[in-house]
């Protein structure tokens, strides 16, 4: 093949072998095609004569076959013997004598006939087999024959038609029986043996070993049993000649026949007979001596061809020899080697060639030593551009960066670290439309990401430009940007260059550092005016409960009292939900299950929400337990309730739920703070109005309300948010206007047992004391309304006002001290912590019991209880303090 493509002598031949091949196949084609027409047509006038032939020999055989049976039935003595035959009965001796007798004859003839198969006679009437020379045919009925209702009339022939008996092609001609005064005795009929017919049919005549005729009925089926059996004869074989043959049309053509052999065939209906008949012959016989003469004409161009192409070669090599030596100098010359020269052979127009090629390797060893100095320049330009794009690509592609550049407002480039902030594909991106670019941006924050941005290219503004905003993510979420854009030259035009910082964490940090720093202020404020305010909402419902105790108040004065205790609580309640956001408020937990704590409320629950609302719930047989405070669980599940109730007006569905769940690292980055484990979902969802985006990001900020004033303080969700930070856990919000809203708690599980032990509620009208008590109180008010209920109760109370008059007591009282009661902080620099260490060593066995109105870090832990510490919380009751005096002294049983 390269030979070819470098050498023009082979060229110049093989164009010349070609052509010759061209040539000699064209007139080859020709011939064949003539000669074939010319054998089409003589093939079809044999087979049109053998197929006339054919035909007369088979209409001259049946009109035979008619004669004979015609003959055979006006034979005298057939008349005779048929006529004693069907005048008397079976059992005749007559009958019998002309049965023999004609059955005899008849066979005879049948046996000197090898043209019919079986002849046999029908009664006039019924048209039943008397008999026949098949014996077995006897007693049979052919009334609805066409051989016997036509034979009746007259001699009649029934063309092939499939035999009821023997389902195979058969033809019978019947004749009526008449005796010597011409009245019908019955019918003469023969079954014609088709075999003598194939004989004719199928007998060859000059077509050759390929060359066949047969014959095909109306039914499709052939007719000759000894070509296709009589026992396997071809049913419904349809060809071309065979269908146009059966529409009674006579042609000739070429097809397949029944065989799938392309044959040349002449088809013709032998309406007579009620046959088609075909005389075939195989295409590739008939057709052989084209063929022949196409080779052999073939075969002669070829080898005139062979021995031109050998004169044409030695012409080419002559003509050649010249070039082929500047050939030879310039393959020297694409090698490298400059120096050698072409041989000047000729003063033709080869030779000119030949001088023309000397002066150009001459002009080519200048230039060539100036170019190589050029390509070592390129390439030591080249190495140092790879060397630059490396880098860059090293630098662009590693960069914690967003870097995108936008050109001909399209995206058209874009680093790894932006696709995975935008969540799409490379290709995706690169496709996007200019206004599908403008989509990723979120609708609020499109309109100030323009104007910057145009500010900037009117001279308003200063570069990089400098933005914050929210891009929406191909799955829909929103993700924080802090970009830099710029203008850049990008592929020799302009275009803008935006690095960006995924800022989502920052400002939910920030989101959350500032709702810290209101709360804590909050708390802070709280927390410092709870002692003091808790102590007078002591004295404030203490002193109530106890005038309302008196029985000889009036009517008038309780209820102002009441009132009075009315006001206390509800100022009580506001102080500890102000504690309770703000994560100051003393729990007491337990491990618990939290199927537990909605059972505890669902009564509850019933009453508050109304009738018009359904609840449901739907709890967790095999529930994980949690560490919380049972009474603030259920505080919480209360505030959750009440607010899906006022989102539904109407009336609804509350639906409460718990569940075993487990965050993984995805889920425990939607909020700061939060680990990885198992946890117990707590969820209170309402087919309500829901909450749009707006409330939802302020839904948990104090004093926040979407009530109408007077009806809300807007601490219900503080606290329950206080609450759950306090005991470990988180809560999420899931709503949408329109779809209701679920309030999802999660707090973490733990392994241990469930502590159903709960104290007794005994009535402390009933349980007198006798020990001594140490009450330990600065303030005066609250120390002497305890004093009071703990006398009425009937113990002994030593007073003291802080922790070092304490201890001066207790060393001065000669009698036990069973409890000792005191204020967490106190004035002069001693608690009541210490206060209770210090009087331990004194007396062992004297028991500490705690009271305060705010969290410190005395006696709790961010906000939560040592287990070993007994506590009072601030305000109480007279009997609320009863009661824990009870229950330190050991006057309370547990009850599980």
């Amino acid at each position: 093949m390269k030979f070819w493509t470098k050498s023009l002598m082979a060229r110049l031949v093989s164009y010349f072998l070609l052509l010759s091949l061209v040539i000699v196949s064209l007139v080859g084609y020709i011939a064949f095609v003539q000669a074939r027409e010319a054998l089409k047509q003589s093939v079809l006038d044999r087979l049109n004569a053998v197929a006339t032939l054919k035909e007369e020999l088979l209409n001259h055989w049946v009109d035979m076959q008619r004669q004979d049976i015609l003959l055979t039935a006006q034979l005298p003595e057939v008349q005779a013997q048929a006529k004693a035959l069907l005048s008397h009965k079976e059992s005749e001796p007559e009958y019998q004598a002309a049965y023999a007798h004609l059955l005899e004859y008849l066979t005879l003839i049948a046996a000197n006939r090898p043209d019919l198969q079986e002849i046999f006679i029908l009664t006039d009437v019924g048209g039943k087999i008397i008999l026949s020379t098949n014996k077995s045919h006897e007693a049979e009925y052919h009334v609805k024959a066409g051989y016997f209702t036509q034979g009746r009339l007259g001699t009649f022939v029934q063309n092939v038609y499939p035999s009821p008996v023997t389902i195979k092609p058969t033809m019978t001609i019947a004749t009526p029986l008449l005796d010597e005064t011409g009245r019908r005795l019955g019918v003469l009929a023969a079954h014609l043996n088709l075999e003598r017919m194939d004989q004719i049919v199928l007998e060859r005549t000059g077509l050759g070993e390929s060359g066949e005729t047969y014959l095909v009925d109306k039914f499709n089926v052939f007719v000759s049993g000894e070509r296709f059996g009589r026992q396997e004869s071809l049913r419904g074989v349809h060809t071309e000649g065979i269908d146009t043959a059966m529409q009674g049309i006579d042609g000739a053509g070429l097809y397949l026949n029944y065989a799938g052999v392309p044959v040349i065939g002449v088809y013709r209906w032998l309406d007579d007979r009620e046959l088609a008949l075909l005389a075939e012959m195989h295409q590739d016989k008939a057709f052989a001596p084209a063929r022949r003469l196409a080779l052999t004409i073939c075969l002669v161009g070829l080898v005139s061809a062979g021995a031109l192409v050998v004169g044409v070669y030695l012409l080419a090599r002559q003509i050649a020899r010249p070039i082929l030596a500047i050939t030879d100098t310039a393959t020297q010359v694409a090698a490298g080697d400059l120096t050698p020269t072409a041989p000047v052979l000729t003063e033709d127009e080869v030779g000119v060639l030949a001088r023309t090629f000397n002066q150009m390797t001459e002009q080519l060893q200048a230039l060539y030593a100036n170019l190589e100095e050029k390509v070592a320049q390129h390439r030591k330009a080249e190495d140092a551009l790879r060397v630059s794009e490396q880098n860059y690509r090293t630098v662009v592609e590693g960069s914690l960066q967003g870097i995108t550049i936008y050109q001909d407002n399209r995206i058209v480039f874009i680093n790894r670290a932006m696709i995975e902030i935008m969540g799409y594909t490379l290709d995706e991106l690169l496709a996007l439309s200019p206004e599908e670019v403008l989509d990723l941006v979120h609708p609020e924050d499109r309109k100030i990401a323009i104007e910057r941005v145009q500010d900037y290219l009117t001279g308003k503004g200063d570069a990089p430009v400098q933005n914050q905003y929210r891009v929406v993510r191909k799955d829909g979420t929103l993700r924080w940007l802090e970009t830099f854009t710029s203008i850049i030259e990008y592929g020799g035009k302009a275009a803008f260059l935006l690095s960006a910082i995924d800022i989502t964490e920052r400002r939910q940090l920030e989101k959350q550092l500032r709702q810290s720093q209101k709360i804590e202020a909050i708390g802070r404020l709280a927390g410092g005016v709870a002692h003091d305010f808790n102590n007078i909402l002591t004295v404030i419902i203490g002193n109530s409960e106890l005038i309302l105790s008196d029985s000889n108040l009036n009517n008038r004065l309780r209820k102002d009292v009441e009132q009075i205790k009315k006001v206390g609580n509800r100022a009580a309640a506001l102080t500890h939900q102000l504690l309770a956001f703000s994560r100051q408020q003393i729990l007491q937990p337990q491990v618990l299950n939290l199927n537990g704590a909605v059972a505890n409320t669902e009564k509850m629950l019933r009453r508050l929400i109304g009738e018009d609302i359904d609840l449901v719930t739907t709890l967790e047989p095999k529930l994980g337990q949690v560490k919380a405070d049972p009474g603030q669980i259920e505080q919480v599940i209360i505030n959750l309730a009440i607010n899906a109730r006022d989102a539904m007006p109407q009336g609804g569905r509350l639906i409460i739920k718990t569940a075993n769940t487990y965050l993984d690292e995805i889920s425990a980055r939607q909020r700061v703070g939060v680990e990885t484990g198992p946890y117990v979902m707590l969820a209170v969802s309402d087919t309500g109005n829901g909450i749009d985006a707006e409330t939802q990001s302020r839904i948990f900020e104090p004093f926040f309300t979407t009530k109408e004033q007077g009806k809300g303080t807007g601490l219900g969700l503080a606290t329950v948010n206080g609450i759950i930070d306090q005991s470990g856990g988180h809560i999420r919000i899931h709503s949408q206007p329109g779809q209701g809203a679920t309030f999802k708690v999660y707090l973490p599980q733990i392994k241990g047992m469930v502590d159903s032990v709960q104290l007794a509620q005994v009535s402390t009208e009933t349980l007198q004391g006798s020990e001594t008590i140490l009450l330990v109180e600065d303030e005066d008010e609250v120390r002497d309304l305890a004093h009071r209920v703990l006398l009425k109760q009937g113990y002994t109370v030593l007073d003291a006002r802080q922790g070092a008059e304490a201890l001066q007591i207790c060393q001065r009282h000669p009698g036990p001290i069973h409890l000792l009661i005191t204020d967490v902080v106190m004035p002069e620099g001693m608690s009541g912590r210490e206060l209770a260490e210090r009087l331990a060593s004194l007396r062992p066995k004297t028991k500490a019991l705690y009271m305060s109105g705010y969290t410190d870090n005395v006696i709790v832990h961010y906000g939560v209880l040592d287990s070993d510490i007994a506590f009072l919380q601030k305000p109480f009751t007279p009997n609320t303090l009863i009661d824990k005096v009870h229950e330190m002294l050991g006057r309370v049983a547990p009850k599980k």
